[in-house]
């Protein structure tokens, strides 16, 4: 049945019978299957432009739906391509050789730009095992390092030595676990930079410091023989030798102990206020000495000290300082026993003013001559003998 009967058969049976007795039902009837006959076509017209409309608007829909997919793709790709750009401009930039390896120590891939520090041509190593690239040593450092990064995630610092065409390197190893996708192979990437001039520096520096520690042991040794010489001058030297610190005796030869005696070392720390009888006389010599080693004098003096017990003596105090204007630094200060000079002494005036009197009370004359000096001594008598009075030669010498 075709679509313009199907049509006419739906319009007779919905007009009813009314139509059916009549001529002008007839007429009708004819008319009407006439329209329908033209409306059959126009309906599928119709219908069919219908469905080319949606299928147009489908067409339109994937088409742009496509070309969105298309520019997503190319700019997918050209971010992939910049991504690759930047990666490769990294990797030039980076001194260092980047190499990826399976937890095995076979060769995966190779970056490097400067093919001079590869351990054989780039192009042979993909595939090979590390142990057959690199000496035993090295090559056992670098599968401790990947099997350490293997377990751990990462590892940092292990260094390998090579010999290379140009000399020997030294390379610090860095390695890390690469992210795969589960179930995979782990890969791991080892980042190995030379570190030859810092190596060399380091060789460099402690040789040097080998070198100034056998100086300084050198002369150590002999600032100790010096030392050693000078301690021995110190401790035979027939008088005391004392350093001060503000009057606090730092060191101090042998001499001084026996003089004030005291034990080998017990005066050290101590103030000088043990060698003196009184807090008085203490305060007095230091206001003296000080007055004049400040303006960079020399003072000189005889003075009664006291030993550790109790006993006193003289003694000729020389001392000076070390630096004048910086009295902190100490001064230096030299004892000698004068006891027995100064007994001899009063014992030596003791008899010319006796000798003085039994000449002045004898009658006779007497004189001295000095060869040497051409002074002349008489005696008073002298004088009163040749009619003179001695008043007159008071000092009874004649050049």
């Amino acid at each position: 049945m075709t679509i313009a009967t199907h049509w006419r058969a739906l319009a007779t049976s919905a007009l009813g019978c009314a139509l059916s007795g009549s001529a002008l039902a007839a007429d009708r009837a004819q008319t009407l299957s006439i329209g329908y006959d033209l409306l059959a076509p126009i309906l599928a017209l119709a219908i069919l432009a219908f469905w080319n409309r949606r299928l147009r608007g489908r067409i339109t829909e994937k088409t742009s739906a496509l070309e969105h997919a298309l520019q997503q793709a190319q700019q997918a790709r050209q971010e992939s391509e910049e991504a690759r750009d930047r990666l490769a401009a990294t990797l030039g930039a980076i001194p260092d050789l980047l190499f990826e390896f399976d937890t095995a120590g076979h060769y995966l891939d190779v970056y490097c730009t400067r093919d001079a520090l590869l351990a054989a041509p780039r192009e042979t190593l993909v595939g090979r095992a590390v142990q057959d690239v690199l000496p035993p040593p090295a090559a056992d450092t670098v599968l401790s390092a990947l099997a350490a990064a293997a377990a751990t995630g990462s590892d940092y610092g292990r260094t390998i030595e090579l010999s290379l065409p140009d000399g020997t390197h030294w390379f610090e190893l860095a390695v890390t676990r690469k992210q795969g996708s589960p179930g995979s192979a782990p890969e791991l990437i080892l980042l190995s930079r030379d570190v030859s001039e810092r190596h060399q520096a380091a060789i460099d520096l402690r040789r040097y410091r080998d070198r100034l520690e056998e100086e300084v042991a050198q002369r150590t040794a002999a600032l100790a023989a010096a030392n050693e010489e000078q301690q021995a001058l110190f401790d035979v030297a027939t008088a005391g030798i004392v350093l001060l610190k503000e009057r606090i005796i730092v060191r101090c030869n042998r001499r001084m102990d026996v003089l004030f005696g005291y034990a080998p070392g017990e005066q050290i720390g101590q103030s000088t206020r043990i060698w003196y009888p009184d807090d008085e006389t203490f305060a007095a010599v230091g206001r003296d000495v000080y007055a004049q080693i400040r303006d960079g004098g020399t003072d000189r003096r005889e003075q009664e000290v006291v030993r550790k017990d109790g006993s006193r003596f003289w003694v000729r105090m020389t001392g000076h300082a070390i630096e004048s204007s910086d009295l902190s630094k100490g001064m230096v200060g030299i004892i000698e026993d004068i006891t027995e000079g100064r007994r001899l002494e009063e014992r030596l005036r003791t008899s010319q003013e006796r000798l003085t009197l039994a000449m002045e009370a004898s009658t006779d004359g007497l004189w001295d001559w000095n060869i040497e000096t051409g002074e002349t001594y008489y005696t008073p008598a002298y004088f009163r003998m040749l009619g003179y009075d001695p008043a007159d030669f008071a000092d009874r010498t004649v050049n």
